[in-house]
């Protein structure tokens, strides 16, 4: 009788720890997952990371905007609005867009910055709009 009160104490202990680890992962910031650290997403190399653990996690867009601007920089609102704005109920298809953008300003420069990442992804998308037009 004592070892089986003591068993299901140990079980709520241990039920109590994982669901306190889980509200504290939460609460760190965006694209917290278990097992994964924020990413703080300050060159187009950390922005193709961020944007392959946004695609894993099927992100949205309040979930896709807070991690790459998570500052909410006016430099950077301008082209992720406007890349938003034609992929605003299909947001994979705006990480693909976004990855492309990574691609072309790495291929520039390998230090290249998120703001030239968000330019080239613009540039890119302009293409595909306006041909499609």
């Amino acid at each position: 009788m004592i070892a089986a009160a003591v068993a299901g104490l140990l079980v709520l202990v241990v039920a109590w720890r994982i669901v306190k680890k889980r509200r504290r992962v939460q609460a760190i910031g965006p694209m917290s997952t278990w097992g994964q650290a924020p990413l703080k997403v300050k060159s187009a190399k950390d922005l193709a990371v961020a944007i392959e653990r946004l695609r894993a996690s099927n992100a949205q867009w309040p979930e896709i905007m807070s991690t790459i601007n998570p500052k909410g920089k006016r430099s950077l609102e301008r082209p992720l609005a406007l890349i938003r704005q034609p992929h605003q109920f299909v947001p994979h298809t705006a990480l693909n867009v976004l990855e492309e953008g990574c691609q072309r300003a790495l291929r520039q420069s390998r230090r290249a910055s998120v703001k030239d990442a968000l330019d080239e992804a613009l540039r890119s998308s302009d293409l595909v709009i306006k041909a499609g037009d």
